[in-house]
């Protein structure tokens, strides 16, 4: 199954008003990974011209199937046409004339409306609130002025999906999708598992050593792990400390660094009990400004080179 969706370059002089869209379709991604996020796609935007085929940079574009979107807009006067028009089909032109002083009155449609707050409808440089009307049906009237300007726009703030806690520890598959995903976002990166989650600290949590393969002319190597730990460190309480990367003698570079509790939510830290029992002290009731951290280790080597990875 896919997922429609259409992508709008970037504002381009030699074609006609200067953009363009493409409708595509966009392929299911696996929902049930390690670490869970709205599916996210890497797209590219090519189009042909006389010269030759134009290519934008890649973008890394997040998808939110139950994001709102503004379904339809219908504007209009006392006695004059009704213009009625869906982003989703691109910017619409029409002509439309507008009686300075009469009342326009506007209806928009949209998708999802418990997650957005703060509509508004503006032409030009005036702007209105919307009312909700019905779940999902706003409306608004408007006093247009001489020297209003142009273009219509809906706007509106939107809240984020709702955050879903992990209640059970990853298995091997949805390490191995997370791998997956990742190295579908990066481009076309070869990845694989190389080792297990064992690492030499006991009381760490480790993923799999991943090696990837670039595809650049030397089809450099490189093998990444990180690995997770409940700490107590000493000192005034602090949101983080560390996070600075270092090279050491074997060529391998590490970043590590700690989170304080207090600055994780507490589905957070659910979460963090779930993904391994290792990590369920961060979880337990008390004082927030405690020595209680999280530490996290990001490990990259280059088997090319010398050294191995280390946790």
């Amino acid at each position: 199954m896919s997922t429609p969706i259409a992508p709008l370059s970037a504002p381009r002089s030699r074609l006609p008003g200067g953009l363009w869209l493409a409708k595509i379709d966009l392929p299911d991604r696996a929902s049930d990974l390690v670490w869970r996020k709205q599916a996210v796609y890497r797209l590219t935007a090519k189009v042909e011209e006389e010269n030759g085929y134009v290519e934008s940079r890649p973008s890394l574009v997040e998808f939110d199937p139950d994001a709102p979107a503004v379904v339809e807009v219908t504007m209009y006067q006392d006695g004059g046409r009704k213009a009625v028009f869906s982003p989703a089909d691109g910017v619409a032109r029409f002509p439309f004339v507008i009686v300075p002083g009469q009342s326009m009155f506007f209806n928009v449609h949209i998708s999802n409306a418990e997650r957005i707050s703060k509509p508004t409808v503006s032409i030009g440089r005036q702007t209105v609130e919307l009312t909700e009307s019905s779940p999902g049906q706003f409306e608004a009237v408007l006093a247009p002025d001489y020297n209003m300007g142009a273009g219509v726009f809906v706007s509106y703030d939107t809240a984020p999906a709702e955050f879903q806690a992990r209640v059970e520890e990853p298995t091997e598959e949805q390490w191995e999708a997370q791998q997956a995903a990742l190295a579908a976002d990066w481009g076309p990166v070869e990845g694989s598992v190389v080792s297990s989650t064992d690492g030499p600290d006991p009381d760490a949590t480790y993923t799999p050593t991943y090696k990837v393969v670039f595809p650049d002319k030397n089809r450099t190597e490189a093998e990444v792990r990180m690995s997770l730990k409940a700490e107590k460190l000493g000192g005034a309480p602090v949101p983080y400390r560390g996070f600075t990367p270092y090279l050491d003698s074997t060529g391998v570079l590490t970043v590590k660094g700690s989170i304080s509790r207090a600055a994780l939510s507490q589905d957070q830290l659910r979460e963090l009990a779930a993904f391994s029992p290792k990590l369920k002290a961060l979880a337990d009731p008390g004082d927030p400004l405690s020595t209680d951290y999280l530490g996290i280790a990001i490990s990259v080597s280059f088997p090319q080179g010398n050294g191995g990875i280390r946790g």
